[in-house]
């Protein structure tokens, strides 16, 4: 699969990921964004205040504290909002699994476990 494809898919594989997810799946992402971006809990207190992973990312990218890490560590084209940031994830994820870097990877595991999931309550 090719980049560019890979990242559209990416957005269908976001969508289905968010959309049914339960909260505990939503946490665990949270949480794994929050230690390898290394926010000190950012993220998780985000989360806490409002449970909704669209925002919370959306609100963090908006950052311009964050902007560098995640340049540095996804893409710049991440920094947009949290599909493009999602969508990134998954293109690298999808085209090299074991060469991705490693948020990358840990990401990309936890988004693939959750819609994997959400194909079994769609059903």
């Amino acid at each position: 699969m090719n980049g560019l494809i890979a990242h559209e898919y990416g957005h269908h594989v976001t969508y289905r990921a968010l959309r049914v997810s339960t909260l505990a799946d939503q946490r665990t992402l949270i949480r794994a964004l929050d230690e390898e971006f290394g926010l000190g809990g950012y993220l998780v207190a985000q989360f806490r205040r409002n449970p909704d992973v669209k925002a919370v990312v959306d609100a963090w990218l908006a950052d311009w504290a964050h902007n560098t890490t995640v340049a540095r560590r996804v893409s710049r084209y991440a920094m947009k909002n949290h599909q493009e940031f999602f969508a990134e994830i998954w293109a690298e994820y999808s085209t090299s699994t074991f060469m991705a870097r490693s948020p990358v990877r840990r990401i990309g595991e936890i988004l693939r476990t959750m819609t994997e999931r959400s194909d079994v309550v769609v059903r």
